[in-house]
């Protein structure tokens, strides 16, 4: 009796077996048929900048095999594809590919997905993401030039008073003026700077506007536009 429940026990663990086994190769079938997955490495680094309706991305790459890099955004919609450049003299050697991502919406931090492929895009690298934004129309309408408290003009000289600027954005400002021998000249007046002096031909017009940084790190410079005034 003892040995006929045995064998029993011993066909029902050999069926769940068979039973399980079956179940697991069924899963497995349609990987298995595709043949074993081959990717190739992924970018190493990747590094985002902001500019003017555009982001600048550096991409580091080590695998040898990397030959184009495609680049996704605006939920998939638009995409770029460029090839990646080894220096012949250095082909190991990991050097960055700057890219520039066009038509970028303006402060929305934007998802970016690079994908690495072989040269005939038949194998790629599992997707890495980065985050961008960039600057547009209402970040360059809410910015205005360095304002002018006072002028004077005596013995040929202009010299022009500035109120100071808070602002750590404001990279310069740039002043064009003609000068005495009829030249036109730029000066640059600094952050820093609440005065200038130069000297101007009188009833000539002098021009200037204010040039702006978003970040330190942003790509592009941002101009106001021109004001003017005559020398008198």
């Amino acid at each position: 009796m003892k040995n006929k429940l045995y064998i029993s026990l011993i066909g029902l663990a050999g069926l769940t077996t068979f039973f399980s086994c079956t179940d697991i190769n069924h899963l497995h079938e349609p990987y298995l048929d595709r043949g074993e997955q081959i990717y190739l490495g992924k970018p190493d680094s990747i590094h985002m900048f902001s500019g003017k309706n555009r982001v600048l991305a550096d991409v580091w790459f080590s695998d040898v095999k990397a030959k184009n890099l495609v680049v996704k955004y605006n939920g998939d919609i638009d995409s770029i594809c460029i090839p990646l450049v080894r220096d012949p003299e250095h082909p190991l050697r990991s050097d960055p590919v700057s890219i520039e991502i066009p038509d970028v919406n303006e402060g929305i931090a934007t998802t970016f997905k690079f994908i690495i492929y072989d040269a005939n895009m038949k194998y790629k690298s599992l997707t890495v993401e980065a985050l961008g934004s960039a600057y547009g129309n209402d970040y360059q309408e809410s910015i205005q030039n360095r304002i002018l408290t006072n002028t004077t003009y005596k013995n040929g000289q202009l010299k022009i008073v500035w109120l100071s600027t808070g602002s750590t954005q404001i990279q310069y400002t740039e002043i064009k003026y003609i000068s005495e021998n009829g030249e036109e000249m730029t000066h640059k007046l600094m952050p820093t700077e609440t005065e200038c002096s130069f000297g101007v031909q009188a009833g000539s017009k002098v021009r200037y506007r204010s040039v702006f940084l978003p970040e330190e790190t942003t790509v592009d410079l941002f101009y106001t536009d021109y004001k003017e005034f005559v020398v008198e």
